[in-house]
């Protein structure tokens, strides 16, 4: 039956018929919610970015283009890009900010912020997991000024210090260069509600402090909250491709500044969201994102989270 419909063009006439319908669905399944505890935690699709297999670092780039596709993923790949809503007694925090105004594929952090019924200016706090454009370009509106007025923006101190360094500027490509000035511009529209941290800071506010994990960039940070038993990572970019980098966590990318610093930190995450049974969470995990890590005889696997409804 199913041949049978398959050559007389059926399915294909049926997911043309599918992708011609508006996409209705869209804000709907685009925050995802999980508990911590006491801390409600809601993923939110920014949207996404194109990625190209030249942007692996690999001494087998074929063996890591046969994973890709292994998994029937797009080619060239889909780089999904989430950011996390955070809602703890009376703070309202947000780790990443995504891309600023909406395109056709990205920049749709505020409009599904605001399908939740919250404004950028309830956001108090966010939590910077570092400072590429696909995370910190919506920090600024179309003017600008501060997308989010009423927020303090914590990093990590050497994540600060490298982009405003000049001599790290001069050694950027031209693309380089201007991820530089956005962040420069960042700087200067949120003045001193820009705030420096490293691992001896604690707890940000209760059940939320930052980890270390430089490499990707100078100061990347991941997120932990925790609240009563439970557990929640928010790693930012240690993973970029899911398929391959789980499996080969040696992989890198062109992205990372320190690609042996970035290979140590996914490594070591890895292995301890693997020992510890952690739920986990990534900028680039396929939304939404949620999962945990389990260790395979060469390196690790996904799995994602089982759906279930949240009160």
């Amino acid at each position: 039956m199913l041949s049978g419909a398959g050559s007389c063009g059926l399915l294909s006439s049926e997911v043309t018929i599918v992708n011609s319908f508006p996409n209705f669905f869209a804000k709907a399944r685009s925050c995802y919610q999980v508990k911590v505890g006491d801390i409600a935690i809601c993923a939110i699709n920014d949207g996404f970015d194109y990625l190209a297999f030249t942007d692996i670092v690999s001494n087998d780039r074929d063996l890591c283009q046969r994973l890709h596709e292994n998994e029937f993923r797009s080619v060239p790949p889909l780089l999904t890009i989430n950011c996390f809503l955070i809602r703890s007694q009376d703070r309202l925090a947000l780790i990443d900010a995504g891309y600023p105004t909406p395109t056709k594929t990205s920049g749709k952090l505020i409009e599904h912020l605001d399908s939740l019924g919250i404004q950028p200016a309830d956001i108090d706090t966010i939590l910077m997991t570092h400072m590429h454009a696909d995370h910190s370009a919506g920090l600024l509106d179309a003017e600008e000024r501060p997308t989010f007025p009423n927020a303090k923006v914590f990093l990590h101190k050497d994540e600060l210090a490298y982009w405003l360094d000049e001599g790290a500027f001069a050694r950027a490509s031209q693309v380089g260069q201007d991820e530089f000035r956005l962040v420069r511009r960042v700087v200067r529209a949120y003045g001193e509600r820009i705030r420096q941290l490293d691992a001896e800071a604690g707890q940000i506010f209760p059940g939320v402090r930052l980890v270390e994990t430089p490499g990707h960039t100078p100061g990347h940070a991941a997120w932990l909250v925790e609240s009563g038993s439970e557990s929640l990572l928010v790693w930012g970019d240690i993973i970029h491709f899911p398929a391959i980098q789980f499996a080969l966590p040696d992989t890198c990318v062109v992205y990372d500044v320190d690609a042996n610093a970035a290979a140590d930190a996914r490594k070591k995450i890895l292995a301890f969201a693997a020992e510890r049974k952690l739920l986990v969470a990534g900028s680039h995990l396929d939304f939404p994102s949620f999962g945990h890590v389990i260790a395979s005889h060469t390196g690790y696997r996904f799995v994602p989270e089982v759906w279930h409804p949240t009160e």
